[in-house]
């Protein structure tokens, strides 16, 4: 689907400034780290206590940031997919019951399609006594 195209090309560019900022925050941290190690020996202990603080904060942020960015990421994949999927359901749907289907497969076995009336769900939950 066109539309398909037009997402992964959004979700690339989403994502892509996510991992911008991870990547300047990994820098600032590898470079705060090397100059901690290679100035540790002249350091005195509060100099030492204050420096590992910063490079603890730092990578509590960049954790941070990282989930966040992947929980963003993944709302916004939502958000793009969703429509295309759910125009490619309407169209099976209507193809389904104008041709007669009563159950329409994906490639991978995942059922896109089912005649509502083969749902013997409330038939089970009856027999089981569930209501």
């Amino acid at each position: 689907m066109p539309e398909r195209a037009k997402a992964d090309s959004s979700m690339a560019k989403y994502a892509k400034q996510f991992q911008d900022e991870l990547d300047i925050m990994m820098n600032e941290y590898r470079s705060k780290a090397k100059e901690y190690q290679d100035n540790e020996k002249t350091m005195d202990d509060a100099m030492k206590e204050v420096k590992g603080r910063e490079l603890l904060d730092l990578q509590r942020r960049i954790e941070s940031t990282q989930k966040s960015a992947q929980e963003k990421v993944q709302q916004k994949k939502q958000d793009l997919y969703q429509p295309i999927f759910d125009k490619a359901t309407k169209v099976i749907q209507s193809i389904a019951r104008e041709d007669g289907y009563d159950y329409i497969f994906d490639k991978t076995g995942t059922m896109l399609y089912g005649r509502e009336s083969d749902n013997i769900m409330p038939v089970v939950k009856s027999r089981l006594g569930i209501k």
